[in-house]
């Protein structure tokens, strides 16, 4: 993308800009980084001040999806009301928000990302993977709620189908959402629903001054009418936790939402049965394997 392609982002930021950081330079904005190949994917501009700090970010929509920032944003907000000011300050709320040509935009304040290839990732990596751990325990526990009786069907029993029926994944997927639909059908298994980010890896948590430490992006995914577990199984992934950690806050989230290692399972799977039925943009070969991913970090915790 040619610089001169930023100028319309420009004369639309500026305003704001000057009156949020003060002083900037000539072209405050830069791309971080391009949206990707996929459409629903965001341009994301660095915002400098004049002293060349990075002090914001400015995602915008494409012209594809030109409602994809706003429904992000609407989202994050609805996920913060839901947990409440203390444990909702993990959700990076927007400093400004708007539209530009039809395409929806927001800016944030920068937060570090994390750093994986750093030297000091080890470290950065146990005490990051255990707070946000730890808040999703206190999320879960502050979320979680019974079923209304119009909920089963459309959020549990027609994606469970679905998924036992469908192509392109595996076997022991398939055979995973059978056996979650039958325990439902039976009764061993009573679901509740909880707040679920639905997309939740070390990419989209960033460092931050708060009083968790962290905070939370891309709530694109988010549901209030959520499923327990499933982000604690993709976390846990992510950060590669060892089998005694996992297993233990496997145990922590169990007590909070009140259902057994089994139900847990169950939960994923439904989460997993949701998404491969609202795929999107989201090819079914890599949702497949990360479902399969999902199950093998299960199975290292003995659920």
């Amino acid at each position: 993308m040619a610089e001169d392609d930023l100028d319309p982002w420009r004369e639309e930021l500026t305003g704001f800009l000057t009156g949020a950081f003060g002083e900037l330079p000539e072209r405050p904005l830069s791309l971080l980084h391009p949206a990707a190949s996929v459409a629903d994917d965001v341009m994301k501009l660095r915002i400098r001040d004049a002293r060349g700090r990075t002090v914001g970010v400015a995602l915008c929509s494409s012209p594809e999806w030109p409602d994809m920032v706003a429904s992000g944003v609407k989202h994050a907000r609805r996920a913060h009301n839901a947990l409440g000011e203390d444990l909702g300050s993990a959700v990076l709320l927007p400093l400004h928000e708007g539209f530009r040509d039809g395409r929806s935009y927001a800016v944030l304040p920068f937060c570090e990302p994390l750093h994986p290839q750093g030297l000091l990732w080890p470290i950065q990596r146990f005490r990051i993977g255990s707070a946000v751990g730890h808040w999703l325990a206190a999320a879960s526990a502050r979320t979680t709620r019974p079923l209304d009786q119009d909920e089963l069907e459309p959020n549990f029993r027609a994606p469970l189908r679905a998924l036992s029926a469908m192509s392109g994944v595996s076997a022991r997927l398939r055979g995973a959402a059978a056996h979650a639909l039958a325990r439902l059908d039976d009764g061993a298994w009573t679901p509740r629903h909880a707040l679920m980010h639905g997309d939740l890896w070390e990419g989209n948590v960033l460092l931050s001054e708060n009083r968790h430490g962290f905070v939370l992006i891309d709530w694109a995914g988010c549901k209030t009418d959520g499923y327990g577990i499933f982000d604690l199984v993709r976390w846990a992934a992510s950060m590669r936790f060892g089998r005694r950690k996992l297993r233990a806050a496997l145990a922590v989230h169990c007590e909070h939402l009140g259902c057994s290692f089994e139900d847990a399972r169950s939960n994923v799977v439904a989460a997993l049965a949701e998404l491969g039925t609202n795929l999107n943009q989201f090819p079914r070969e890599e949702f497949s394997a990360m479902a399969d991913r999902c199950l093998d970090t299960l199975e290292r915790a003995g659920a």
